[in-house]
């Protein structure tokens, strides 16, 4: 096995395991939706004059303020071990696969700070350029609290039950609790710990890089192998940047992409990066349009939709040309009228 591939190995395996860790984390967040589920357990609104009423939310806002910062303090700090543990691993795994001594790899003293300045750090998402993670995270508790409030005041202006309200926000068991507020409360924390962790975890690779310029001279973006990879993610696949440079994941909430370090080629040795993993299992290293040149007529339909999968087969592109056909110049997703005014050609041989 070339340095590339062990290199490669090690890191599809630390990504298992971060996928892994966020799923714990997002069974963490239910040890609060518990505690939230209490506080609207107590709720009794039914007697309450409108004046009352307004003093009731305001405690009821307190409390679920409370319950919320709580998680998202220690959400914040989660995250901040998560970078420097990810730091490690990186300088670890250039010093197995690669044999860069210990003492040559750049490890800064304040990487604490750092993951702070990671979390404040606009993130590159697709629809919400511009957006910190921090405020993604007050966001959630800002939005969470007021959307339960404005479900109690209008229960109030209604003359629902208490049991009513309750159902409302908690949802009903025959549906398993998914049609209540809460369901939308756990669906939006679950995407911010998985896009936050994603962020950090490719940050540290990020700082271990601009750290170690000598030694690490490009970024490969690595996309996920199978049927639902965004079209973003699976079209900057294999594209290699410049450090700092270029756009890197995270895509978009949720993304699962990550990237690789590109050595220089004295650090590299004998040998190119040969295989990759897939949904399928290890393959043969290509991009993620060459790979799924070699999947069923059905696979690639489900993975593209069936327009862009036409056009994938038929339209006489190169893997690398459809590849950037997908994207704009800031690397933003296309869509398909878009995508035939670039390139009417293509359109007009697939017969779309």
């Amino acid at each position: 096995m070339s340095r590339d591939s062990q290199y490669i190995d090690q890191t599809f395996r630390r990504a298992v395991y971060l996928e892994r860790l966020k799923q714990s984390m997002v069974n963490d967040f239910g040890l609060t939706l518990k505690q939230i589920d209490k506080l609207i357990g107590q709720l009794d609104i039914e007697s309450l004059t409108a004046k009352q009423l307004d003093k009731y939310l305001d405690t009821l806002d307190k409390q679920l303020t409370k319950t919320l910062g709580v998680w998202s303090d220690n959400y914040r700090e989660q995250l901040s071990e998560i970078f420097a543990d990810c730091y490690e691993f990186e300088k670890q795994s250039l010093v197995k696969a690669y044999e860069v001594p210990a003492t040559a790899i750049a490890t800064p003293s304040n990487l604490a700070a750092l993951s702070y300045v990671a979390m404040a750090k606009p993130l590159p998402l697709t629809g919400n350029t511009g957006i910190p993670l921090d405020d993604l995270i007050k966001d959630l508790n800002n939005n969470e609290v007021k959307r339960i409030k404005q479900a109690v005041r209008m229960g109030h202006f209604e003359g629902k039950t208490n049991q009513q309200l309750v159902q409302q926000i908690r949802g009903t068991r025959a549906n398993k609790f998914k049609d209540g507020i809460l369901q939308t409360t756990t669906r939006n924390a679950e995407a911010i710990v998985r896009t936050g962790v994603q962020q950090v975890a490719n940050d540290a690779r990020l700082e271990i890089a601009k750290q170690n310029s000598d030694i690490v001279i490009g970024e490969q973006i690595i996309a996920t192998m199978d049927n639902k990879v965004s079209v973003i993610c699976r079209s900057m696949d294999h594209r290699i940047f410049k450090v700092g440079e270029g756009r890197r994941p995270p895509f978009h909430i949720n993304c699962r992409s990550t990237f690789i370090l590109v050595l220089d080629p004295k650090y590299r040795g004998k040998g190119n990066t040969d295989k990759r993993a897939s949904y399928e299992g290890v393959t043969n290293n290509k991009s993620y349009y060459e790979w799924l040149k070699s999947q069923p007529k059905t696979f690639q339909d489900d993975a593209l939709g069936k327009t862009r999968a036409a056009l994938f087969r038929d339209g006489g592109l190169s893997a690398d040309d459809f590849a950037r056909l997908n994207l704009n110049k800031n690397f933003g997703p296309l869509t398909l009228d878009e995508m035939r005014a670039k390139n009417p050609t293509a359109f007009e041989k697939a017969g779309i």
